[in-house]
């Protein structure tokens, strides 16, 4: 498995914690903290896997850059703060998951309005996010997910004929 396919689902992965995680009155709180808790080993796997990028456009940012790179690598920091905030801010107010670690928590409306508003903030960054890398997440699709399913149809009507 090469790095664009690891990324490819660990992506999947952050999105499908992410969307699970966004959702508490679905979910109830329990798994919203729970999940959000699980999200921070995968961003971080996420975040690690694109280091090379992060630190090479890092190094060139002041310097000749294409302004789409540049716009990408801010838009990325100005994301990365924003759901660290919002991670930060829902351990301050935990309700389920530190308490049940033997960690008391007593949550401040302060904390409380942080991750709200921080929250929302984040799930429009993350949408322009997606949107920026779409063509990302469809070549690759196509690439590693669909031509794989495609090359298992072969076998599977050569298993049905015999």
């Amino acid at each position: 498995m090469n790095l664009t396919q690891k990324k490819l689902y660990i992506d999947l992965g952050v999105f499908l914690l992410f969307s699970i995680a966004a959702a508490p009155q679905a979910t109830g709180l329990a798994v919203h903290e729970w999940i959000s808790l699980a999200f921070v080993p995968v961003i971080v796997i996420h975040v690690l896997m694109s280091w090379k990028w992060i630190v090479s456009t890092t190094v060139r940012v002041f310097k000749r850059l294409p302004g789409n790179t540049r716009f990408n690598h801010i838009w990325d920091a100005v994301l990365f703060i924003t759901m660290t905030n919002v991670l930060f801010s829902g351990v301050i107010i935990s309700a389920v998951a530190l308490p049940r670690m033997g960690i008391p928590i007593l949550a401040d409306a302060f904390w409380i309005a942080i991750h709200d508003y921080s929250s929302k903030l984040f799930l429009l960054l993350l949408g322009i996010h997606l949107a920026m890398h779409w063509d990302w997440v469809v070549n690759a699709w196509k690439r590693y997910v669909l031509r794989v399913s495609l090359d298992r149809i072969p076998e599977a009507v050569e298993g049905n004929q015999t």
